[in-house]
């Protein structure tokens, strides 16, 4: 765990124990409505959000790590015909 994924922890943690008040959240199209704590309605949408950035870079990432494996196996290949023929 990064610094500065801990220094958000501590701020989210510190947001919760001070926002712990409920809230009413009505969801328009529906007659539903809920009574829910105040920091989950900014808490929730940054977890998913993270999440949602964590599985965007993570699949990114991949590619780049196909091409890299890719490249190295090439490059070994290289060397490789290189050694034969300085012998």
């Amino acid at each position: 765990m990064s610094i500065i994924s801990v220094l958000i922890l501590i701020a989210a943690l510190v947001f919760s124990i001070l926002n712990r008040g409920n809230v009413s959240v009505d969801l328009w199209p529906l007659t539903r409505s809920f009574e829910i704590p105040l920091f989950l309605i900014a808490i929730v949408p940054l977890i998913v959000g993270y999440s949602i950035g964590r599985i965007n870079g993570w699949l990114r990432s991949s590619s780049y790590k196909k091409k890299m494996k890719h490249s190295s196996k090439e490059l070994e290949e290289l060397h490789e015909k290189i050694k034969e023929l300085k012998d």
